[in-house]
């Protein structure tokens, strides 16, 4: 009923926190982490909220200690006249490797940075209407015609994503496409895309990242060096 509508809406609404400061002891980490009767494992709030209110969690009837919701524009529930609701949430925090409904990342995605270069003796010998054409086939925009010196150059080359519709075209154009285009990946640099749920914030996720990666690694160096060598 009601109950299940109200938790429902609740959980549209991700509790924001900072994350775990990487000086705490390990073990009081993980004690925290697994809410084994620790204080900072829970996140309560209530609401009191008569109809007419709109029963909007940022009510001013609301605990105002309690107000760390991502979004605090989501209605919970709209009241008929004379209703009135009242209760008190608790939030349980966790980390990603419990449960996935902990992660704070909702998408993550990369990309590798283009190269593209264009063989402009090549596109010197195409007409001024064959050069417009040529560049309107690339959906993403990556090149432009420059009207001053009537040649085709290169607008933003971080924008390809290897559609190879310049391929077809310069086809098209009576061209061969590898002398007239030329798009590799330039190594071992990518551009990372990061979406966040809102209870963390994509530049803390990612700072976080790295110091269970150095931890791990330095975890793993300890554990080396107890090796004895054959």
């Amino acid at each position: 009923g009601t109950e299940k509508l109200v938790v429902t809406q609740r959980d549209l609404q991700n509790i924001t926190t900072e994350p775990m400061d990487d000086n705490q002891p390990h073990e009081y980490m993980k004690q925290l982490m697994r809410c084994k009767g620790v204080e900072p494992c829970f996140e309560e709030s209530s609401l009191s909220t008569a109809s007419g209110g709109g029963g909007y969690d940022d009510d001013e009837n609301m605990d105002e200690s309690k107000q760390n919701v991502s979004d605090q524009n989501i209605i919970l529930v709209k009241l008929g006249p004379n209703q009135r609701l009242k209760f008190r949430a608790r939030a349980t925090k966790g980390i990603g490797k419990e449960h996935a409904k902990f992660s704070p990342v909702s998408v993550v995605g990369f990309v590798q940075k283009p190269i593209v270069k264009l063989n402009q003796d090549v596109i010197s010998g195409l007409s001024e209407d064959q050069k417009k054409d040529f560049i309107t086939c690339c959906p993403s925009k990556v090149y432009k015609y420059e009207e001053k010196t009537k040649e085709v150059e290169i607008e933003d080359a971080n924008k390809c994503t290897y559609c190879n519709e310049c391929f077809r075209k310069a086809e098209d154009l009576g061209q061969d496409p590898m002398e007239m285009i030329n798009i590799s990946i330039q190594p071992d640099h990518f551009t990372m895309h990061i979406e966040t749920t809102g209870s963390l914030k994509p530049e803390q996720v990612v700072k976080s990242s790295f110091d269970v990666l150095r931890r791990k690694l330095k975890i793993l160096k300890d554990h080396l060096k107890q090796l004895k060598p054959n």
